[in-house]
């Protein structure tokens, strides 16, 4: 499709800036060089011309393109989000706007992530130096996996419209993740485990030493109350001395 063209659907679309024309002449010329993107001129222009307006910051009809593009607007989104990824235009995606997203706990973002860190250091997932799971079929996926582990209800049809790839692309990403999933998962349990065990017997070492304690102040109280005894013992033996020495003393003078 030639410049003559683009700028046509371009007004039809209510784009008048000639540098929004020019990117979006320039991504289409990077569009025509990947291979094995099945989808029409009109379709792919249309496209090109909405990324050419998200990157200069102008709005654009989405229903009006959905029309001009000739097709429908899950696959026009499908579309979209492959032409993106090919032309490295996304967006970083990150987990927790995918959380916030989706409703997601902040667990299920924090496993994920842990859980996508982990295959990432254990494939070759890397272009050109960059670590190629920032792409967002990695992160949907890992996210789905995680969910689905923690029986947390998550919109898998969306998060597979955000990946622009097929569902068995995204299932087959699924089940490569979900290992890491249980394993990120089931050190989280044992690390748990271990703190309920650790705290069990810290209890049980202050019950023992309260314990002791207890039997020291009791032995004490029994120490404290024989010497006591033994006093006042003393002190009434001494009275009866006292007592028969003033009367014998009394009977001498008498």
């Amino acid at each position: 499709m030639d410049a003559k063209q683009i700028k046509r659907l371009g007004i039809k679309l209510g784009i008048k800036e000639s540098r929004v024309f020019r990117k979006a002449e320039e991504l289409m010329r990077l569009a025509e060089m990947k291979p094995g993107l099945c989808v029409s001129g009109s379709c792919k222009a249309v496209i090109c011309l909405e990324l050419a307006c998200v990157s200069s910051g102008q709005a654009l009809d989405r229903v009006t393109a959905v029309k001009l593009a000739g097709t429908t607007k899950s696959v026009y989104n499908s579309m979209l989000k492959t032409l993106e990824s090919l032309l490295d235009m996304q967006a970083p995606l990150t987990f927790r706007e995918l959380s916030v997203q989706f409703g997601c706990p902040s667990r299920s973002s924090q496993v994920a992530e842990e859980a996508l860190q982990r295959y990432e250091n254990g494939q070759q997932v890397f272009v050109n130096g960059v670590s190629d799971c920032t792409k967002p079929l990695y992160l949907t996926a890992s996210l789905y996996a995680t969910c689905k582990k923690l029986k947390v209800k998550i919109d898998k049809s969306k998060l597979i419209a955000m990946t622009g790839c097929k569902r068995s692309t995204f299932d087959r990403m699924c089940c490569l993740l979900e290992p890491h999933v249980e394993s990120v998962l089931g050190e989280n349990q044992s690390l748990q485990t271990n703190k309920r065990s650790n705290s069990f017997l810290d209890d049980i070492e202050i019950f023992s030493q309260t314990d002791e304690l207890e039997e020291k102040r009791k032995r004490q109280e029994v120490h404290d109350n024989k010497e006591e005894n033994e006093l006042d013992e003393y002190e009434q033996w001494k009275r009866e001395i006292l007592q028969r020495v003033a009367a014998e003393r009394q009977s001498n003078g008498s």
